[in-house]
């Protein structure tokens, strides 16, 4: 090893200055072109990453679309939390329901009422869908007379 150092130190005394240069030019040239090499290999294990993670959410978002689709708008109460009995109870004094019984049990709601008029009835619902995320369980509703209906319904998330 000794020998061969000593050999190439004699073979660059005897270059003279412009192959001294091109050798030490291409010297560098080779090292960039080595670490250019390895960043690429890095930059595209990171653009691979980063188009499995925007098809992972592209598959969420298509999954969000198919749900949205047959519960409108109804995915985004997942990310919130439960509403209060007293929300949903003051949703129904607004529309002039007077609730007779309200039960929560196993985050489902019970709620025994009357109402003059079933379009009063079918707003709050409808309410209660978009804008609490409820959906109903089970309705019950019985006509008293002309201007009285009374109902049970069953609310769960």
């Amino acid at each position: 090893m000794h020998k061969l150092y000593q050999i190439l130190l004699t073979t660059w005394a005897e270059y003279n200055s412009y192959t001294r240069i091109l050798v030490l030019f291409s010297s560098a040239m080779t090292f960039l072109s080595i670490i250019i090499f390895v960043m690429n290999i890095t930059s595209n294990t990171k653009k691979e990453l980063l188009i499995n993670d925007l098809t992972q959410l592209n598959n969420s978002l298509q999954i969000i679309k198919r749900f949205d689709d047959v519960y409108p708008g109804k995915w985004r109460h997942y990310l919130k939390n439960n509403s209060e009995t007293m929300d949903i109870s003051e949703l129904l004094n607004q529309f002039q329901i007077s609730v007779i019984s309200f039960k929560e049990e196993n985050n489902t709601y019970n709620i025994n009422g009357e109402v003059e008029n079933l379009q009063e009835l079918t707003n709050a619902i409808d309410l209660l869908y978009n804008g609490h995320g409820l959906v109903i369980n089970r309705l019950t509703i019985d006509h008293l007379s002309n201007k009285q209906i009374i109902f049970e319904i069953d609310f769960t998330y």
